[in-house]
């Protein structure tokens, strides 16, 4: 990923013991490196697509009264099917890399997690917090720099070529006047030797 582009943070539930029908947690982000894409429906919303055969999902900005130098941001997640043919995957959720950013990484972790099965009742799982780290790749000017290399490279390499080739019809029209000065003189002699 790179500075400015955007990114599917995929929430996926995997429980061989149960089925689990809901899920609620928080995702904590850096938000000196990532911010979450706003809905257009709603301003305290993150926009978000639901996986296959999920139902009902919410992904709220968390407006905790933290300190001003915190780095980090907080969503809520809230996932709901009755479907039991869902995908493993509950949803997607959409992240924007700030432009400028100049960290090589940035760190997703959900946190207090809580799934539910079919009957509604929370399941008693060993649900930790999970961290995932996204690699950042700087727009780096040394990619310009090569860019400007490059074409001053082939700007060069056109200008010989276009040097070479029309000292090379210069050459052509010398010899060319050469070899006719050298007929004429040859036509002389021949004709002094005929006399």
């Amino acid at each position: 990923i790179k500075s400015g582009e955007e990114v599917w943070l995929s929430v996926s539930i995997k429980n061989d013991e149960e089925k689990v029908m809901a899920m609620y947690g928080n995702i904590e982000y850096n938000k000196k490196v990532l911010e979450p894409v706003i809905s257009d429906s709603n301003s305290n919303s993150v926009e978000y697509k639901l996986g296959d055969n999920w139902t009902i999902g919410d992904v709220s900005i968390l407006s905790e009264k933290t300190d001003e130098n915190s780095n980090t941001g907080k969503v809520s997640i809230m996932f709901y099917t009755t479907n039991e043919s869902r995908s493993v995957t509950a949803a997607y959720i959409k992240f924007k890399v700030k432009d400028d950013v100049s960290v090589k990484s940035a760190k997703f972790e959900a946190k207090d997690i809580v799934l539910y099965n079919t009957k509604y009742k929370e399941i008693q799982s060993n649900v930790e917090n999970v961290t995932f780290n996204l690699k950042i790749y700087q727009n780096s000017s040394i990619i310009a720099i090569i860019t400007i290399i490059v074409i001053i490279i082939i700007l060069i390499i056109v200008v010989f070529l276009i040097s070479y080739k029309k000292n090379n019809s210069k050459m052509n029209e010398k010899n060319k006047e050469k070899n006719k000065d050298i007929k004429e003189s040859l036509k002389t002699t021949v004709k002094e030797i005929d006399e």
